[in-house]
Parts: structure tokens; C-alpha cells; sequence
């Protein structure tokens, strides 16, 4: 064999060794790659369910507070326009009674939503 062929036989050997090498870092890499993506998905996925959680508590709060203080607002309007007759005080009162059972129904919907969710 030639001085040449020898040379290209080794050069081709640690070509194809650090092809090789490439493969297998590549391989690794990527491993570590998948590895880490399911770590951060997984914790994510643990963040959202307790943001979710927290969130749904705060709407309930928000709705249940809202209820109340449009039934305030209905009832001491319809107190008031009882009391005086004046007419702005009966449109007042009957806007504030509209306002709270259009609440109401928006609520039903969203309750019954949750409920089939939850069965």
C-alpha cells in the first residue's frame, strides 16, 4: 500500500470516527433536549393547574359579591322609588332589578356549564 493510501485510509477512519462521535453527541444532546422539554411541560402543566384553581376561586368570589351588591342596589332603589313615586327613581330601580336577573341568568349559565364539566 502507498504512503497515500495509508493517509486516506486514516483520514477516512477519523472521519467516519468522528462522524460516529457526531452521531452519538447528537443523540445525547437531543436526549437531553426531550429530557429538559418534559421537565419544564410537566411543571407548567403543575403552575396551571394551580393558577386555575386559584382563578376559579377568585371568579367565584367576584360573581357572589357582584350578586350581592346589585341586590343592594335593587333593593334600596325599590325602596326609594316606592317612597317617592318620582318617576327617575322607578327607572332607576327597575334598570337595577333588570341588571340583577340578567346576573342571575348569566350565572345559571356559567353554573350549569361548570356542573356538566364536572360530572
Amino acid at each position: 500500500m502507498s504512503d497515500y493510501a495509508g493517509i486516506a485510509l486514516i483520514i477516512t477512519a477519523i472521519f467516519g470516527g468522528l462522524t460516529s462521535l457526531g452521531t452519538i453527541l447528537t443523540a445525547y444532546l437531543a436526549n437531553r433536549a426531550a429530557t429538559k422539554t418534559k421537565e419544564v411541560k410537566e411543571a407548567l402543566e403543575k403552575s396551571d393547574r394551580s393558577r386555575d384553581g386559584k382563578l376559579d376561586a377568585i371568579h367565584v368570589l367576584v360573581n357572589n359579591n357582584m350578586q350581592v351588591q346589585l341586590q343592594v342596589a335593587a333593593t334600596a332603589l325599590r325602596e326609594l322609588a316606592t317612597t317617592t313615586g318620582i318617576a327617575a327613581h322607578v327607572r332607576a330601580a327597575e334598570q337595577a332589578e333588570q341588571a340583577l336577573a340578567d346576573h342571575k341568568q348569566k350565572q345559571a349559565v356559567v353554573d350549569a356549564v361548570e356542573q356538566t364539566q364536572e360530572t
